[in-house]
């Protein structure tokens, strides 16, 4: 069995996600021996060990794969499908409510702390209006090239409004304390440890493209072996167009709230808004993707909104979210 299989188990492309905190995690607990600080040891920890139990899964599932299909289920679910559910959701439940309690000192120190809640929420709205936005310009472009457009956006919008569809909706918002664990460990590397470093080396705007950049080329073996094996490079390329945009805004939201928990939460719908929009459930949404060479330019101009935010007054000023904490610090 090939590695490229072993990814359809959700185990390795879950160990992906959840590395770039473990470097800040591990990195905090280290050097608080030094600095004194404190930290949120157990949500830490916690967020370790489950790093550390995907990794070996990831692995279990290359040598012992499993193909068997559980009967009794909603939907068509090996062993280690059930065995992510079973783990993620009380894993990161319970990372929830550790951080969420962890002491002021203890948040501020880990930049965890969740504050300018007013903004937040108007940054959250803001990225949701857009994502629309993007949906209906997609029909639009479809409709332009003689694709149909305005038959599929009727198609969608009928099947938006069904009671499955809607419910969908509904579980999208109820499970993001259940599975944000994932997003977290993205951001908290991307956005609160390395984009402030790279602003303060690079310059506001040059680093965050660089870091896009890097997001975008740490996506490859996520390319080349989980959301497809027969177009990595064309797969490959979308990708870093759509993080380079998504650096550009998510490093925004970032940097207007200074809440960390803001590109987490946006990141999380972004993802999780995908079987909603597609209105399919199925591994497909992710998985076994087809993409074509003339399918990026289209895409890649549905991120230019992302995009035209390079040119907001955070990215002209010469304080990074690090450099304004430690200000205050001071």
């Amino acid at each position: 069995m090939d590695f490229a299989t072993a990814a359809i188990w959700l185990f390795f492309p879950i160990a992906q996600m959840l590395f770039p905190a473990c470097g800040v995690i591990a990195g905090n607990l280290v050097t608080s021996r030094k600095t004194g600080k404190k930290y949120p040891v157990a949500a830490y920890t916690l967020i370790l060990a489950f790093t550390f139990l995907a990794v070996v899964l990831s692995l279990l599932s290359v040598f012992f794969p499993a193909n068997t299909i559980l009967e009794n289920t909603a939907m068509e679910m090996t062993p280690y499908n059930m065995a992510v559910q079973l783990i993620v959701l009380p894993v990161s439940l319970a990372a929830f409510i550790l951080f969420l309690t962890a002491s002021r000192e203890k948040k501020e120190n880990a930049g965890t702390i969740r504050k300018n809640i007013l903004k937040s929420i108007i940054m959250i709205i803001v990225f949701l209006i857009i994502y629309s936005a993007r949906i209906f310009l997609g029909y639009m472009i479809d409709e332009l090239t003689g694709n149909g457009g305005i038959e599929e956006l009727n198609k969608f919008l009928e099947g938006f409004m069904t009671l499955s569809t809607m419910g969908m909706l509904g579980l999208t918002i109820i499970n993001y304390p259940l599975t944000f664990t994932l997003f977290f460990g993205e951001e908290y590397g991307w956005r609160y440890f390395l984009q402030p470093r790279m602003q303060e080396k690079f310059g506001m705007r040059k680093g965050v493209l660089l870091l896009g950049l890097i997001w975008g080329l740490w996506h490859t073996p996520m390319n080349f072996m989980y959301y497809t094996t027969t177009c990595g490079p064309q797969s490959l390329c979308n990708q870093i167009i759509v993080c380079v945009a998504y650096a550009i805004f998510f490093g925004y939201a970032y940097m207007k709230t200074e809440n960390i928990w803001v590109p987490v939460a946006i990141h999380y719908l972004n993802n999780n808004l995908i079987p909603v929009v597609k209105q399919d459930v199925s591994v497909d949404v992710l998985q076994h993707q087809e993409i074509k060479w003339s399918d990026i330019p289209p895409a890649a101009l549905l991120m230019i909104v992302y995009v035209l935010f390079i040119f907001a007054s955070e990215y002209r000023s010469k304080k990074s979210v690090r450099s304004k904490e430690s200000a205050a610090e001071s």
